[in-house]
């Protein structure tokens, strides 16, 4: 019995060089696979920063030009209300104009009225003092 057990564990140390060997070659294998995982998440890595630099330069780009389209919304908005502005002013001026030239036809009809009265007294007046001579 101790023989066979001899036996045995003399074919179990002797399977241990290949079974060591084969796990060399395992963890050999499993390292050269960790590398190149590796490798490929740093390669992802570099093409993920670079479409993130791309994005925020995209977005930089959008925002700037939504800046000067607010501008230019603003200038024109401004350059409108000016215009607006003017438009007003030069219609009260225009109104005020002729309000005083209706005020001015008013008067002179008002002193051509008068005139005629006063030439119609006066001839009321001749036509009485005919009537009494």
């Amino acid at each position: 019995a101790c023989e066979a057990a001899l036996r045995v564990q003399a074919q179990a140390l002797s399977a241990v060089p290949a079974q060591i060997a084969r796990e060399r070659g395992l963890t050999a294998a499993a390292s050269v696979r960790a590398a190149e995982a590796l490798e490929r998440v740093a390669v992802l890595e570099a093409s993920l920063e670079e479409r993130l630099r791309a994005e925020r330069s995209r977005a930089e780009a959008a925002s700037d030009a939504e800046a000067a389209a607010t501008r230019r919304a603003e200038a024109s908005g401004a350059a409108l209300s000016a215009q607006a502005q003017q438009f007003c002013d030069e219609k009260r001026i225009a109104a005020a104009e002729a309000e005083r030239a209706l005020l001015s036809a008013v008067a002179e009809a008002r002193r051509s009225a008068e005139e005629e009265r006063e030439g119609a007294l006066e001839a009321v007046e001749a036509a009485a003092a005919a009537e009494r001579a």
